[in-house]
């Protein structure tokens, strides 16, 4: 049953990702595809970021603290990344527009 459930989220998941960056998916689904993948990712990161908040005030002991503020800080890492991987790639997707844009002008 597990394995169903991982090749079913698996085969859904890099659907979802093939068709948002395929130009031959129309743009309304496309958006509609980013949006589900941000709400999943922002969604795993908040649930790691809660795990962390939680360890870190718990009365148990230090090493569970210890342990919050490591999940803490890999969770941190994770959003910068993410954060930078983004504009990343927007920037990427504008340096295209604009040299695709060039181009035919000088084609006209």
């Amino acid at each position: 049953m597990e394995f169903l459930f991982e090749l079913i989220f698996e085969l859904i998941l890099e659907g979802a990702v093939a068709g948002a960056g395929s130009k031959k998916v129309p743009r309304w689904l496309r958006y509609v595809l980013v949006g589900l993948l941000s709400l999943l990712v922002i969604g795993l990161l908040g649930g790691i970021c809660a795990l962390g908040i939680y360890l870190l005030v718990r009365k148990e002991g230090l090493s569970w603290a210890i342990l919050g503020i490591v999940i803490l800080i890999l969770d941190a890492i994770m959003i910068v990344s993410a954060v930078f991987k983004a504009r990343a790639q927007l920037k990427r997707r504008k340096e295209e527009r604009k040299s695709s844009d060039s181009e035919r002008g000088e084609e006209k």
